[in-house]
């Protein structure tokens, strides 16, 4: 009604200052000060919640978050801007390439908005074809699953980018970055997948409370097959390197198309264990459709030991995990069964000799100080 007419001109602000903040924090990715981006990142959530909660207790309501939001995003670019500007030049020089940058980032766009659309197909779908609690358990599954991509995906693409840009620009040979980046998805993002699907239950009854037992599946199915997802990242991260975005679209585009007619064809008589099955074959498409797309642009050679050990330790894992939240999935439990879950694909993986010394060093360098003892029992050698 008109009367959030307010609400949505404040929502423009947002938006506004989101796209500057966006902006700085992909420079500060650029000239890769990490560790200083992620100390201004957290500052910048924290004004947030202080700003947002002193707001709704003065009575502001909605407008309250969208204040908050803003403040987070003038926050962000303000603490980045003097790091900024020791780094690099900010007075005007060259006029910037205007038709490449425009032929670069537009079927990147059109990418993004494609995948953006086919959230929304799979929901439009759901509520044709089954109920509104279905509908509500559907929404629960999607914003369950994204948070492997939101705590893991979206840090590694940060990271892998401007990485192998880099690498890229220097010598023009990336073929050993490639291989080690799908090394470290592997090892990282397969057993989240497997905790993931393993402690559905658990998840969901944290997220949306136990009435919503028929997301489980959806979700444990989708977070497995999402790790092929996981595994196409570093291929379209290398598209993107080499500046070929227009195959990125072309992967986008075909996977999105997969969703839809898979949709099509099982959500009326699967419900949304139909709609999980879609969401599994945007994600399967997109890793075949890049490696396809790929093949005549870069040497594809993924880390095979990595990927076979890493699922073959997160199997380990994950059986006693479903078993024990079988058993007890009370909420209480649940920061034990992660901890478990952790202890046991580290000592499986191991085992298996899926991690060398390289791995040890880069997991010390990335941990603070007084966190490194976690790594001491890894470097235990078998007797």
């Amino acid at each position: 009604t008109g009367d959030y007419r307010l609400t949505f001109g404040i929502a423009s602000f947002v938006v506004l200052a989101g796209i500057i903040g966006t902006v700085v924090d992909a420079v500060m990715q650029g000239i890769q000060e990490y560790q200083k981006l992620a100390v201004m990142r957290v500052l910048a959530q924290i004004a947030r919640i202080v700003v947002s909660i002193a707001l709704l207790l003065l009575g502001y309501g909605l407008v309250a978050v969208l204040t908050g939001w803003i403040v987070s995003w003038l926050a962000l670019s303000l603490m980045c801007l003097p790091t900024i500007s020791n780094r690099l030049s900010l007075e005007s020089g060259e006029a910037y390439p205007h038709r490449e940058i425009i032929q670069y980032s537009s079927p990147l766009m059109v990418s993004q908005l494609l995948l953006l659309a086919s959230n929304w197909i799979d929901l439009f779908m759901v509520m044709i074809y089954v109920t509104a609690p279905e509908l509500g358990a559907y929404n629960v599954v999607i914003t369950a699953s994204g948070l492997l991509g939101a705590l893991i995906l979206a840090p590694i693409t940060s990271t892998l980018l401007p990485t192998i840009s880099q690498i890229y620009g220097e010598n023009g040979s990336i073929k050993q970055a490639f291989m080690k980046a799908t090394r470290y998805i592997a090892l990282i993002y397969i057993p989240a997948a497997f905790g993931l699907a393993a402690l559905a239950g658990p998840a969901i009854q944290l997220l949306a409370g136990a009435a919503y037992g028929e997301s489980v599946v959806p979700l444990a199915l989708i977070s497995l097959a999402s790790i092929t997802n996981a595994l196409a990242l570093p291929i379209i991260t290398v598209l993107q390197t080499i500046g070929d975005t227009v195959k990125v679209f072309k992967i986008t585009a075909v996977a999105v198309v997969a969703d839809v007619v898979t949709c099509l064809s099982i959500i009326p008589t699967m419900g949304i264990v139909g709609a999980s099955v879609g969401r599994c074959s945007l994600f399967l498409f997109t890793f075949i459709y890049a490696m396809y797309e790929a093949r005549d642009v870069i040497a594809i050679k993924f880390d095979k030991e990595a990927v076979w050990k890493a699922t073959l330790a997160s199997t380990i894992m994950a059986a006693p995990l479903f078993m024990l939240q079988k058993w007890n999935s009370s909420l209480i439990v649940l920061p034990g069964y992660i901890i478990l879950g952790a202890a046991t694909y580290l000592l499986a993986i191991k085992a298996l000799k899926g991690i060398n010394g390289e791995d040890f060093s880069l997991l010390e360098q990335a941990l603070p100080q007084k966190l490194r003892w976690i790594t001491k029992p890894l470097t235990w050698k078998s007797s």
